[in-house]
């Protein structure tokens, strides 16, 4: 290594690993070619965390037959992903997506489920060189996960309890946005840094979160013919992840509430070029598409460069935030309570 000093040499092994002890090379008697990767456990970003991870499950089966999801806590960075399964056997799957979108922990800890200490769990910690841990039984607190997934399902049934048009079998729409956006809130444990930039050490854009869940859109529809409206109305799902220039959206195209479809595996579309839509306005505005990007334009012509057909007049406004006696005698009741 270029002949560093004694001193330099000892501060760079206790901060530094050697997963690859030998090569099939220097064991082999005969050299020959390789076609397979010889050193998984470099391939993965190595996290220096420790990952707890838990199933939880459903009581209501989800619009896409989703009935448990696998919940990843990383310790020290603080941030939660979690993967929605349609079975617990998924859940080492779900496990190897966790190392290739985010990277290999030192060391996972899961409780004595059987799907977690099988062997093909045990396989993908073999593989990549994390430490296996296991939480001693009937004792879930030591299971970190177990309290974080608690407040993540806190969180899902807050977003549909101020959402209650949306049927409870989009719970997992529901649970996809809010993993996007929870990475990026805010921690008091990590003095105001986020999870995302506690284990990736940049600071999260949250431009992509432009729109509430399951509000009213309008979104371009290119293959519509003349002379139909290109301009066509539905429902903000979820963001599309690894789409286009990463402004992609998920939406439901139906235009009312009641039009919600309770179906199994409704049709979504992913749509670039979407606004804000008030249930209130019939006629869609007409978009135009220029070098530039897309431009919007109300029914005299004017362009829309904001939020124009959102807004509200003083007395409007005054009446949509007006919160009744009753109301507030409610909330002072469940503060103290």
């Amino acid at each position: 290594m270029g002949y560093p000093t004694y001193e330099v040499t000892g501060k760079t092994l206790a901060n530094t690993t050697q997963m690859v002890q030998t090569l099939q090379a220097e064991t082999r008697e005969y050299l020959h070619d390789h076609y397979k990767t010889r050193v998984w456990a470099l391939m993965p970003r190595r996290i220096n965390d420790v990952c707890y991870s838990d199933t939880f499950f459903s009581a209501v089966l989800s619009i896409r037959g989703y009935k448990c999801f696998q919940l990843f806590a990383f310790k020290k960075s603080k941030l939660n992903v979690f993967k929605l399964m349609k079975r617990e056997a998924n859940a080492p799957e779900a496990y190897e997506d966790i190392i290739r979108e985010f990277g290999a922990p030192n060391k996972t800890v899961m409780d004595n489920a059987q799907v977690l200490t099988g062997t093909k769990w045990t396989s993908i910690n073999r593989r990549y060189c994390i430490e296996s841990g296991y939480t001693v039984p009937h004792h879930q607190h030591q299971n970190f996960s177990e309290g974080e997934g608690g407040n993540f399902k806190f969180a899902i049934l807050k977003l549909m309890h101020n959402t209650p048009h949306a049927p409870l079998s989009y719970w997992c729409y529901a649970a996809e946005f809010l993993d996007k956006v929870r990475r990026c809130l805010s921690k008091s444990s990590l003095a105001g840094r986020s999870g995302n930039e506690a284990l990736h050490g940049e600071t999260p854009d949250i431009s992509i979160f432009r729109f509430p869940w399951i509000s009213p859109i309008w979104y371009y529809s290119p293959t519509v013919s003349f002379p139909q409206d290109k301009m066509k109305a539905g429902f903000f799902l979820d963001i599309a992840a690894n789409t286009g220039d990463g402004f992609a959206y998920v939406i439901l195209p139906v235009k009312d509430h009641a039009d919600i479809p309770n179906r199994r595996s409704p049709v979504t579309l992913v749509r670039s070029a979407i606004r804000n839509r008030d249930l209130s306005t019939v006629e869609a505005p007409r978009c135009t598409q220029m070098l530039e990007g897309f431009k919007f334009y109300n029914r005299d012509g004017d362009e829309l460069v904001g939020e124009e057909e959102l807004a509200m007049d003083e007395t409007s406004l005054g009446e949509h935030l007006s919160v009744s006696d009753e109301e507030m005698d409610s909330i002072a009741t469940f503060i103290r309570a």
